[in-house]
């Protein structure tokens, strides 16, 4: 598979499976995103990354109650942060809104190497308070190689 049938496929199975989500009993769902901030992703792409967050998160209800996330930055090992954590620390204030206009916009592009591993390890602490067993972890990297 090459380039553009690529992104084709994967994206057709993302979305099939983001559907399944939508119809999920209660909407009881948690969502970890994985956002890859390291060098040879840029700080152009990694603002296309948290702007597919925020377009993936549109058509669903952000609370205590129904969709949980988390977001998660990583390169270097030393840069792996959980900058939102709706997961293990659930509060009234913890919302759509909240996430959109505060929370995902103090995410900074940083720089580093990748350290994947430490983005899975600190995902599956979140992963470990989970309200229920329906999840889904989503690694957003828009890294080009020419």
């Amino acid at each position: 598979m090459r380039g553009g049938r690529q992104v084709d496929v994967f994206g057709g199975v993302l979305k099939l499976h983001i559907q399944s989500l939508r119809r999920t009993v209660n909407s009881k769902v948690e969502l970890v995103f994985l956002v890859d901030e390291s060098s040879s992703v840029g700080a152009a792409n990694f603002d296309n990354e948290v702007k597919f967050v925020k377009k993936l998160l549109a058509d669903f209800t952000v609370d205590t109650y129904t969709t949980r996330v988390a977001v998660i930055t990583f390169s270097s090992p030393n840069r792996v942060r959980r900058h939102v954590d709706y997961l293990t620390s659930p509060t009234r204030d913890n919302h759509k809104c909240a996430l959109m206009h505060d929370h995902l916009p103090r995410i900074n592009y940083a720089g580093g190497s990748t350290f994947t591993l430490g983005a899975m390890l600190e995902a599956e602490v979140c992963m470990i308070v989970c309200m229920s067993s329906v999840y889904l972890f989503i690694s957003v990297s828009f890294n080009y190689f020419m």
